[in-house]
């Protein structure tokens, strides 16, 4: 038996099927020309990034590197290693970062963080060691990052030496309250003290992170002194 549709609704099916690939090449105008303004671009990455969309974040990356778009802006690049890390895919961001021709602190800070963020640390102060070797110089984020990812205190000895060479405890309070905190969590009391009282300047955060320590420590009577200290 043949069905026979009514005129009308063949009309309509013809005009949805002529409709579809003039949408589909109209769709696909439009998100190239976005490729042309780098900001709706680094929105786009973003927004892949807080979705978590990989298939996505895949498409956008295809549609950069086809367009040779990576080559020409850094900052794009840079939003490209962290969109992959924030969907799941460190091994994605790493193979960009490996294949980008020119790089920057930015980029190697991204890595760092993106490894941190996998609960990767040994390969976030593997990336901080190689950053150097290649001769760029880590910025008080930086150390911020490596810092997040330390737990063996030779180590942060190292990077406090390094921390103290380029000033930056001057200038960024909450690396030296980190590092106060820091040592006191790797049983090193004396050192978290002696910076604690190195600071020039100190907030609640410095006054709670030593007194926390001393917590730890057991150290009740050193932190009622410093209780009275501070609200007395």
């Amino acid at each position: 038996m043949i069905t026979v549709y009514p005129v009308s609704l063949q009309n309509h099916t013809m005009e949805v099927q002529r409709e579809l690939p003039h949408q589909k090449q109209m769709q696909k105008k439009k998100e190239e020309s976005l490729l042309h303004d780098p900001t709706s671009v680094l929105d786009s990455l973003k927004l892949c990034g807080q979705k978590k969309d990989l298939q996505k974040a895949r498409d956008l990356h295809g549609r950069l590197v086809r367009n040779e778009m990576l080559t020409k802006d850094i900052y794009l690049s840079n939003a490209v290693i962290s969109m992959y890390a924030k969907c799941g895919s460190i091994s994605e961001a790493r193979k960009v970062f490996d294949e980008l021709p020119i790089r920057n602190v930015v980029t190697w800070n991204t890595l760092i963080t993106a490894y941190i963020h996998h609960g990767l640390a040994h390969n976030a102060l593997e990336s901080f060691r190689h950053m150097k070797s290649e001769g760029f110089s880590p910025n008080a984020f930086t150390y911020s990052c490596s810092l997040k990812s330390c737990d063996d205190i030779g180590i942060l000895w190292k990077l406090h030496t390094e921390i103290e060479k380029q000033c930056f405890l001057e200038s960024d309070l909450a690396l030296g309250n980190m590092l106060v905190s820091l040592y006191a969590k790797t049983g090193s009391l004396n050192s978290s003290q002696q910076l604690f009282d190195r600071l020039q300047v100190q907030n609640v955060v410095s006054w709670s992170t030593i007194m926390e320590g001393h917590v730890i420590e057991g150290s009740s009577e050193k932190v009622f002194a410093y209780f009275q200290e501070i609200y007395m």
